[in-house]
Formats: structure tokens, C-alpha cells, sequence
């Protein structure tokens, strides 16, 4: 039947994906990065209240995120093909990583530019990994393969998001900015290095 072939389908591709050290290190990437700045989007507006800001401001800056996020998406493909894999990888949790640990530890007008710098991740990241995916994957697995991406960082999502909130409460949202500028360094970077050499390796 339909539904018998629809989930035979998705068996192979899930198989595939655990199979493929590069592709399986990729979704890892992917999951971590995004399911991160998802989280650090919800505390971006009480930190710029905390800033002084007024709600008209920050309704502006969120404008301006999304320009940028929109910008560093149309130009992801240029910027790979000039730097690489390797450095189009390792950008993203450097960026992220280190606007999250500056805007943590300085409440300061200037922090908006900073937000504005690490914003480019967001877009950056999505095409990125769609293209990587898709060099590595056959055309018949590739939306699957995506869609697994996308419902393995909604369950990340589910755990991590009642941490920080929880950090958020017990502690302050800078503490909590912190931690997940650290665990953008901590997890991205190995990542990339191991999609780079840890896969050659095993496959």
C-alpha cells in the first residue's frame, strides 16, 4: 500500500542518514546551531528592554534582523565558494558564540551592532546546510532527509528551551546569553572539525 511504501521510505532514509557519517554530522551541526538561535531569539527583546528601549525601537531592530537574515541568506552561496566548507562551517558558531558571550557581558548600546553581526548566522546557516545535504544525498531521500533535520531540532527544542527559560528565571537573562554563547563554541566547533576529518575517516 501507499502508507506501507511511505513509511519503507522514510526507514531507508532515517538509515541512510545514521549510515552517512557526513550526512548524520551535518544534521547534528544543523540541529544544534539553529535549535540555539531559535532559543537566543526569545530572550533578544527582554535584554533590549533592558537596554532601554522602548517597544517602537525594538520593533525596528527586529526589522533590521530580518533585512540582515535575509541579506546573508541571498549571499551564503558566495560566501561558500570563496571561503570554503570548512570556513563557511566554522562561522557560524564562532559568530554566534561570540556575539551571545559579548552582548552577555556588556548592556551597552553598541550590543545592538553586535546582535546585528551574529543575526547574519541565521540566514546564513539554513541554505548552507540545504546545499551541503544536497551534494551528499540522493534527490529521492533529500526532503526527507530535511524533514528528519527539522523534527530532530523540534525535539532539542523541547528540552532546551524549559532550560534556559529556567536559567533565565533563576538567574538573569545575560547568565543565561552565556551559557548559550558557550555551548555554541563548545558543541559547533568539534562539529566541524569532525565533519571535516572524523568522516573522512569513517567513510
Amino acid at each position: 500500500s501507499e502508507d506501507r511504501n511511505y513509511f519503507l521510505h522514510i526507514k531507508k532514509a532515517v538509515k541512510f542518514s545514521f549510515n552517512h557519517p557526513k550526512v548524520r554530522l551535518f544534521i547534528l551541526y544543523s540541529v544544534f546551531m539553529l535549535a540555539i538561535m531559535t532559543v537566543n531569539h526569545r530572550f533578544f527583546q527582554p535584554y533590549l528592554v533592558d537596554l532601554g528601549l522602548s517597544l517602537s525601537y525594538i520593533g525596528i531592530i527586529y526589522f533590521v534582523w530580518l533585512v540582515i537574515g535575509g541579506f546573508s541568506a541571498m549571499f551564503a552561496h558566495k560566501i561558500e565558494s570563496k571561503v570554503g566548507e570548512f570556513y563557511s562551517l566554522l562561522i557560524v558558531p564562532v559568530f554566534l558564540g561570540i556575539h551571545l558571550i559579548f552582548i552577555s557581558q556588556f548592556i551597552i548600546y553598541a550590543s545592538i551592532i553586535v546582535i546585528f553581526l551574529g543575526e547574519f548566522t541565521w540566514g546564513f546557516t539554513k541554505p548552507l546546510i540545504k546545499d551541503y545535504i544536497n551534494k551528499h544525498v540522493a534527490s529521492s531521500y533529500r526532503a526527507t532527509i530535511l524533514s528528519l533535520e527539522g523534527f530532530v531540532r523540534s525535539l532539542l527544542l523541547v528540552m532546551i528551551a524549559p532550560f534556559f527559560g529556567y536559567m533565565a528565571d533563576i538567574y538573569s537573562i545575560t547568565v543565561t546569553l552565556l551559557i548559550q554563547g558557550m555551548f555554541a563554541l563548545v558543541v559547533g566547533i568539534p562539529l566541524v572539525f569532525l565533519i571535516k576529518y572524523g568522516s573522512k575517516r569513517k567513510g
